[in-house]
């Protein structure tokens, strides 16, 4: 009985069968990726989608103690020659006339945000505070402070009201 050996290929077969390529009848099919679905988006009960809130329309308006109105549109620097930070976006700049001198050059911050406006001192000499139902408290130079419609501001001798959000 004879076994029979398998058959051994030569080392030149054996390139070619794998520099080859491979049949079509084996290759598959691509498919094409799936579509993800985008989530719905939040409507307006008559169908419309709600604007974006654009730079043009007053987030807030806040008072000075001179009855001066400023609507805040951007970020607004308060002092007595204010000057944006490298880097900073675009601001609203407030120069008061001060005598003085109790005002800092860039003294405040009033930051819009989704939830509302920001104060921030920014590193005054006689400091800010946020004065809200007759309590006063001290403003830490660089950490924002959330404002409530209502509240007042005080940076050296002037102050400020938060008239509507």
């Amino acid at each position: 009985m004879r076994h029979a050996s398998p058959r051994r290929r030569s080392s030149r077969s054996r390139r070619w069968l794998r520099n080859r390529p491979a049949p079509t009848h084996h290759r598959r099919r691509l498919r094409p990726p799936l579509r993800r679905r985008r989530p719905p988006t939040r409507q307006h009960p008559c169908g419309r989608r709600p604007a974006a809130p654009s730079a043009s329309v007053p987030r807030a308006v806040l008072v000075l103690d001179t009855g001066e109105r400023i609507e805040v549109r951007a970020t607004v620097l308060i002092g007595r020659s204010p000057k944006p930070a490298d880097g900073e976006g675009s601001v609203q700049l407030v120069p008061l006339a001060d005598d003085s001198r109790s005002v800092s050059k860039t003294h405040l911050a009033i930051m819009p945000t989704r939830r509302g406006l920001l104060a921030v001192d920014r590193g005054s000499t006689n400091g800010s505070a946020v004065l809200r139902d007759g309590d006063e408290s001290a403003l830490v130079p660089g950490q924002p402070q959330p404002l409530n419609a209502g509240d007042g501001v005080r940076f050296g001798d002037r102050t400020l009201r938060v008239d509507q959000l």
